[in-house]
């Protein structure tokens, strides 16, 4: 648990508090709160918090990281194989060959696989 707010310092820096689950002694006042997990970034309170007597605070830290990892394996491996299925059929049928109902497929398989990339991994890697 972190907070941020006078009379802890600079109100632009957190400062640590205590490692949940735990008890802490604040001064009356109003003060953001913050958790992180490790050396992730802190997450704020939305709105400060004014403690004026005894008072439980409970936060929760809810970490996407996995979920961003894989949002990024899906785009970057949609993005890739697509890639490379469009620049096999383009090569084929730039030759002055006819390009083959295969081709087409394959071109259409290349082009779905990007687009799913994009609209699958890219806004689960942004979460």
């Amino acid at each position: 648990m972190h907070v941020r707010g006078l009379p802890f310092g600079n109100s632009n820096e957190w400062q640590a508090l205590c490692a949940p689950p735990c008890t802490a002694s604040l001064p009356q006042g109003s003060f953001v709160f913050g958790v992180s997990l490790g050396a992730e970034r802190t997450v704020a309170s939305p709105d400060p918090i004014a403690i004026d007597g005894p008072a439980r605070l409970v936060a929760r830290y809810d970490s996407r990281k996995s979920t961003r990892a894989a949002g990024w394996v899906v785009f970057g491996s949609g993005m890739a194989v697509g890639s490379f299925l469009l620049l096999a059929c383009s090569q084929q049928c730039g030759q002055g060959q006819s390009c083959s109902s295969t081709d087409s497929t394959t071109a259409a398989l290349g082009a779905m696989l990007m687009i799913g990339g994009l609209v699958v991994g890219l806004p689960l890697g942004l979460t």
